[in-house]
């Protein structure tokens, strides 16, 4: 025997639609297999990924807060050092302290300054009063008929400061 043949045509014919609607069938699962294996691995790949971002925030995280520790016992280690330098000259502690405090200040104004930063105070914040004098100088007109100036808190080591119109 060499093979076989139907003795019908028309069952020959619907056993060879059977054949290829069984093959198609099979060859759509094996696609949609595929295609489930290769989004299983995107999905891994991702996971991964993701396990990797989280492991570099923590360590980013952990250095971030060693850093601050470090630069909060920098900090400490110079006012302590501040503290004891001036004992003998300000035995008062709290006027050290808000000595500390205006340098720190002074220290914090000079970085922006170098900066395009804009810094806005209030005259309240500043110890700031705007005085306006009145002058009779019929020559100048409303715009010389005063000249204001700025008066600070003198136990800051400010001066009252003229402004020039």
């Amino acid at each position: 025997m060499t093979g076989y043949r139907c003795a019908d045509d028309s069952t020959a014919a619907v056993l060879a639609e059977i054949i290829v609607e069984t093959t198609n069938r099979m060859n759509r699962l094996q696609k949609q297999e595929s295609e489930n294996e290769v989004r299983l691995y995107e999905m891994r790949g991702d996971i991964e990924q993701e396990k990797a971002k989280s492991e570099l925030l923590d360590i980013r995280t952990a250095n971030s807060n060693k850093q601050a520790a470090m630069h909060g016992l920098a900090e400490g280690e110079k006012l302590k050092a501040f503290l004891d330098h001036t004992a003998k000259l300000m035995p008062d502690m709290q006027k050290r302290v808000d000595l500390w405090k205006i340098l720190r200040k002074t220290d914090m104004l000079d970085v922006v300054g170098k900066g395009n930063a804009k810094l806005f105070f209030t005259p309240n914040e500043c110890n700031l009063s705007i005085e306006s004098h009145e002058h009779d100088d019929g020559a100048r007109g409303m715009a010389g008929r005063g000249r204001d100036h700025v008066e600070s808190d003198a136990s800051a080591g400010y001066e009252k400061v003229p402004r020039t119109p």
